[in-house]
């Protein structure tokens, strides 16, 4: 009865918990709210006030378990509620280092994150060889400027051709290139960014990300953007207006 008690205010404590880390930096700030019929000021959110609210009502219950009941009681509910509580999110923690839970979550397990939006990038490539070939996989597919092994592997199946800058003589197909302006070449291009990977940006992180980071595996980061460039005249439509 006791460990029950404690794991029904410890799930309590935790939702308030996520429930802050949405937003973690808004619920520093200062608010009113009343408290016996007195607007009260309050040094952060709401949030924080029923959080350690619930932390002292934990701390009062295990109090008088072990006054009124037994210390040994006490003890005993507190470790297997604890435990519980901690072995499930240890679960959840494992779980989530396969990438099945949060797919562009942050774990420090991982040396590097797994590129965000390649699959989005890959129908986009293989849309483009399909309308402009008949068949995916069928057009050549120039990578400039970047040398990303997780760029190579979604493209093994293509002709690549990693060159570290334009050709400006040349107009290749296809072209994936570091976020920039029109590539300046012979042909007229249409383009379309996607962000590749987003690492940390472990100079900026504060202490309220690493609470957002602890419920979601979410981290400031900085964002590499790649532009994936299909040549105008692979498009139905500049074909049909007799576009070169």
């Amino acid at each position: 009865m006791v460990a029950g008690a404690i794991m029904i205010l410890l799930v309590y404590i935790w939702f308030n918990v996520a429930n802050i880390a949405l937003n973690p930096y808004e619920q520093i700030t200062s608010t009113t709210m009343p408290i016996f019929g007195r607007m009260m000021a309050l040094p952060a959110s709401p949030r924080y006030v029923i959080l350690f609210g619930a932390a002292l009502i934990l701390v009062v219950c295990v109090s008088l378990v072990a006054f009124g009941w037994s210390p040994r009681t006490a003890r005993l509910g507190t470790t297997w509620s604890f435990s519980l509580f901690l072995g499930v999110y240890a679960l959840a923690s494992a779980w989530g280092t396969s990438g099945a839970r949060t797919p562009n979550g942050v774990e420090l397990w991982t040396p590097d994150q797994p590129p965000i939006q390649s699959k989005l990038f890959m129908s986009s490539v293989d849309d483009i060889s399909l309308f402009s070939t008949g068949h995916i996989q069928s057009q050549p597919v120039t990578v400039v400027g970047n040398d990303s092994p997780a760029l190579e592997w979604a493209l093994r199946n293509y002709e690549v051709n990693l060159v570290p800058v334009l050709d400006p003589q040349n107009a290749p197909p296809i072209l994936v290139t570091p976020l920039m302006g029109d590539p300046g070449l012979p042909a007229a291009y249409r383009g379309q960014d996607f962000t590749w990977r987003q690492p940390p940006s472990w100079e900026t992180i504060q202490t309220p990300d690493w609470l957002r980071w602890l419920v979601y595996r979410q981290l400031p980061g900085n964002p590499e953007t790649i532009i994936l460039w299909a040549r105008d005249d692979l498009f139905p439509d500049a074909r049909q207006n007799g576009q070169p």
